[in-house]
């Protein structure tokens, strides 16, 4: 289809702002786009096409991810820790320097059985880290959940959030250890793309020790949009006001109730 001049310019400016929004450097994928413009969706599939779009700006296209069934998942864990040298199940960046610096037999890990689940299927011990700090973190936060009364389910190893309250309520767990920033005794939690897949970010202030919890705050997903989250834990911050918010639990139990 031959393309009006001005058609084409405003086709090609507006993908390179969804670039910039979406901080890429390739040529955006149709689903990418849409959460941006989903008009520009339209008018690139009217006009040519992606492939056709990002041949015409020099752009590459986001790689495929590789299929894998769970005995090639096997296989590679296996040949990674033999090429690395190792007697526990590998990490996620251990796996990505195996995988050639790609994400595709990580994100295969993580959509079967997980890092976890791998781990506890062949019989491995988990790298003393951050992993089992992490971990440590859900199971209090699933005794706690119990404790109000609640029907919690933990799904880490097979969801793209941590735990399922009252068979409604997505949540993600967040662990972090209190240390002074600025002269405050502050937690920071690392947050994945400011797309969410859960309803609520459950963030547990740990002590030095990592023993005992001194602070929870419930915050809503959809009001984080930053990739680490500062908490003052004595007060007097932006985020003071979600601490012990257990009621939004029930906000948001509610709500999917009467979807019901």
């Amino acid at each position: 289809m031959q393309v009006d001049l001005q058609i084409e310019e405003d086709i090609r400016n507006e993908i390179f702002k969804v670039m910039k929004i979406l901080n890429i450097s390739r040529m955006p994928t149709s689903s990418e786009t849409r959460l941006t413009n989903s008009v520009l969706d339209s008018k690139i599939s009217r006009y040519g096409g992606y492939i056709s779009w990002a041949d015409k700006l020099n752009l590459s296209m986001k790689k495929r991810i590789n299929t894998y069934n769970e005995d090639d998942i096997e296989s590679h864990i296996v040949k990674c820790m033999a090429q690395q040298g190792l007697t526990r199940m590998p990490t996620y960046h251990e796996i990505k320097e195996y995988d050639n610096d790609t994400t595709s037999l990580s994100n295969a890990i993580m959509k079967t059985k997980g890092f976890k689940g791998w781990a506890e299927y062949l019989n491995l011990e988990i790298k003393e880290s951050d992993t089992k700090f992490g971990q440590n973190g859900e199971d209090v936060a699933v005794e706690k959940i119990r404790s109000l009364g609640k029907e919690v389910l933990n799904l880490s190893t097979i969801a793209p959030y941590d735990l399922l309250i009252n068979n409604h309520v997505k949540v993600d767990v967040k662990s972090a250890t209190i240390w002074e920033r600025n002269g405050k005794n502050t937690y920071a939690y690392n947050m994945p793309s400011k797309y969410h897949k859960c309803d609520i970010f459950l963030c547990l202030g740990f002590n030095e020790n990592r023993d005992q919890v001194l602070n929870w705050y419930l915050i809503p997903s959809k009001l984080l949009d930053v990739s680490t989250v500062y908490i003052n834990a004595d007060g007097n911050n932006k985020y003071s006001r979600f601490e012990n918010r257990w009621d939004y639990i029930d906000r948001y139990n509610d709500f999917y109730k009467c979807l019901i």
